[in-house]
């Protein structure tokens, strides 16, 4: 959801005229107010204007409800959700620990219908290549704007209607299970594959061979993205494939003129810092319970090893070409430009 189309920059509401023209903008009744550098100012509803037309008072400071119902970016999403259901609210702004609006939730673009389809999130890596950040804390609790970045990961598919998840665990995995539970809190169920030692991306999915009867989605516990999975299903549903990988493209430019030559070493072509396009799995995956079978017990076992056995059987698998948001935390740079994002 693009949450800025319900906002509006206090500077451009000049008149009583610019509040109408913008709360028609939004469609739903309310206008969310912010500065220049989207700061909360306040909310302005079809009510507050009925109310300042029946006071005749139509001046904008009059209008603004600077005290607003909001909700703290550090709080569960589902319980905003709820709460707004209580106060008979439509819409209701996020703020981060600066004041500024950085998301908002609105009943209008809620999916309440859920899917049954499990999400079995992988969250045992070591995470290597982020320390010393992950030294005492695993990769995917690491705060992104203040949240972890495996609660944001489950926030966005309960928005999307998933309410079953598998979390896999190994590194401080403790912290991971203390901080979830099960679940209630979101109100969604969460079970644990506990890894007793380092499975890779794939391998503690066999634990789930005779547990699991319908497609689920597999994904990485470091990733922000705004990928549609309901879609993803679909796709791999609508296409007839054993299972599907999400896909990404990446551009490369090299920073030089490249040449080629022959064995002569005569000069065939120069290329003056060339772009080089590649396809990349983004750890995010719908599978078929019919996969599990390639899956050995108490292994180490990836999913690209996965993707090839099952090619190897002549199955047909394929891919989901996707070019949303995708930031795989991988780095310290990664996370960085993570917390960058509003």
């Amino acid at each position: 959801m693009d949450y800025k189309k319900y906002c509006h920059k206090l500077s451009k509401l000049k008149t009583f005229d610019d509040i109408l023209i913008a709360l028609e903008q939004t469609g739903i009744g309310s206008l969310v107010v912010v500065d220049d550098d989207f700061i909360l100012v306040g909310v302005i509803t079809d009510g507050d204007i009925r109310r300042a037309l029946l006071k005749k008072e139509t001046d904008i400071s009059s209008i603004i409800n600077y005290y607003p119902e909001i909700w703290l970016d550090t709080q569960a999403r589902q319980a905003g959700i709820n709460h707004m259901k209580k106060i008979h609210r439509n819409i209701l702004p996020i703020l981060n620990q600066d004041k500024k609006v950085i998301d908002i939730l609105c009943l209008d673009e809620i999916s309440f219908d859920t899917v049954s389809n499990p999400v079995i999130i992988m969250a045992g890596g070591l995470g290597t290549r982020l320390h010393p950040l992950t030294k005492d804390t695993p990769k995917p609790m690491l705060p992104v704007n203040g949240k972890p970045i495996l609660e944001r990961i489950i926030e966005k598919l309960i928005n999307q209607g998933f309410q079953q998840f598998y979390i896999s665990i190994n590194y401080l995995g403790e912290q991971i299970k203390e901080y979830f539970q099960d679940g209630a809190k979101w109100d969604v169920s969460i079970q644990y594959l506990e890894e007793t030692k380092r499975l890779g991306t794939a391998g503690a999915l066999y634990q789930l061979k005779n547990t699991i009867s319908e497609p689920f989605i597999v994904m990485n516990g470091d990733i922000i993205t705004d990928l549609n999975f309901r879609d993803l299903l679909d796709f791999r549903k609508t296409t007839n494939s054993l299972s599907t990988m999400c896909i990404y493209k990446q551009v490369h430019q090299v920073p030089f003129g490249v040449v080629e030559f022959d064995d002569l070493k005569k000069m065939v072509s120069i290329k003056e810092k060339p772009k080089n396009e590649y396809y990349v799995s983004m750890g995010i995956y719908a599978i078929s319970p019919e996969s599990l079978q390639y899956i050995p017990e108490n292994e180490f076992y990836d999913m690209p090893t996965l993707f090839q056995n099952i090619l190897d059987s002549d199955k047909f698998v394929n891919v989901y070409l996707f070019d949303g948001l995708w930031n795989d935390i991988g780095r310290v740079e990664d996370y960085k430009s993570a917390n960058l994002l509003n």
